[in-house]
């Protein structure tokens, strides 16, 4: 009897962390394989290192939690480019590719603009109540997606993508710029997430 207790507990733990950690395993439940990817570091043009790594982890936790995707643990990645000298992921020459042989689809990203700016170019005036000395928070970032599964690889999207956030007329200070930082990135992370699944899923 304590045996069968036993097993039953193994399973639901089994069965409950299967879905947490989608990206450990690299089969769906019905046995089919899923899309192995390469998430590939954030670069940044922004100059922001001290922000820029918090874009990679949402992304990383975003797709284990959806389990669509099998990721390649980070330390695997990171020793691969360890290898190679240091190459910008966007050149025209993607050859640095052959050192994640096995993968199916290689991601890189690179946050190109971050900045925070008055809202509108109008007198205040001439702008509704609510709007008077807000700011706008804009996020950039740059994607590509290149697709292994072919022939030669194949860059399947190359595209800017773009958040924005309307501030409050409050005090900026370092928390308040982290706070917005985190929300802003989450949005752009969601929208980034959904369209490489898809991509993945569907593009062979």
């Amino acid at each position: 009897m304590n045996k069968i207790i036993l097993s039953l507990i193994i399973c639901l733990l089994t069965i409950s962390c299967a879905s947490r950690y989608g990206d450990f395993y690299p089969m769906h439940d019905d046995g089919k394989a899923k899309p192995r990817v390469v998430l590939l570091p954030t670069m940044d043009a922004t100059e922001r290192s001290s922000s820029v790594d918090y874009l990679i982890k949402q992304t990383r936790h975003q797709l284990r939690e959806r389990g669509s995707l099998y990721l390649y643990p980070q330390e695997c990645v990171e020793r691969q480019l360890e290898k190679i000298k240091k190459v910008s992921f966007f050149n025209p020459d993607f050859s640095f590719v052959k050192n994640f042989g096995g993968a199916d689809v290689i991601v890189a990203t690179e946050l190109v603009e971050y900045r925070k700016d008055r809202y509108g170019e109008v007198e205040v005036k001439c702008m509704p109540p609510h709007l008077h000395n807000k700011n706008l928070l804009t996020m950039k970032l740059k994607v590509r997606m290149i697709d292994l599964r072919g022939e030669q690889p194949t860059v399947v999207l190359q595209e800017i993508m773009t958040e924005q956030l309307l501030l409050p007329p409050t005090a900026w200070d370092s928390d308040k710029e982290k706070y917005y930082f985190k929300k802003l990135s989450e949005r752009l992370v969601r929208d980034l997430v959904i369209r490489l699944e898809n991509i993945a899923l569907h593009v062979l």
